[in-house]
């Protein structure tokens, strides 16, 4: 009986690039709570200051504003979550919950 052996070189591991993401690239806060990556790519971080959006090349922050009642409803961030529809669900710590 004969066989055969078929071997093949071994695939190449994709070569990652990794930067530090912190206040002075935009990120509100130098500490993650929580983050998610949405069905856009958008990666949303959570922060004990604020919520921020980063698309890969720089970070927008939502912040609460006392005097808009469309903002935040508090800057301490503590949980994510997209739903069905694609909405970003923010829990905070004392403000509740916003979408």
């Amino acid at each position: 009986m004969m066989m055969w052996l078929v071997l093949q070189p071994p695939i190449a591991s994709p070569q990652y690039t990794f930067r530090n993401i912190n206040e002075n690239y935009g990120l509100s806060s130098n500490e993650c709570v929580c983050l998610i990556k949405d069905r856009q790519e958008f990666v949303w971080i959570g922060t004990r200051n604020g919520l921020n959006r980063f698309d890969g090349s720089e970070c927008i922050r939502f912040l609460n504003d006392p005097l808009d009642s469309t903002s935040l409803s508090d800057n301490f961030i503590r949980s994510l979550y997209e739903d069905h529809r694609g909405r970003i669900w923010v829990g905070t710590r004392t403000g509740g919950l916003n979408v």
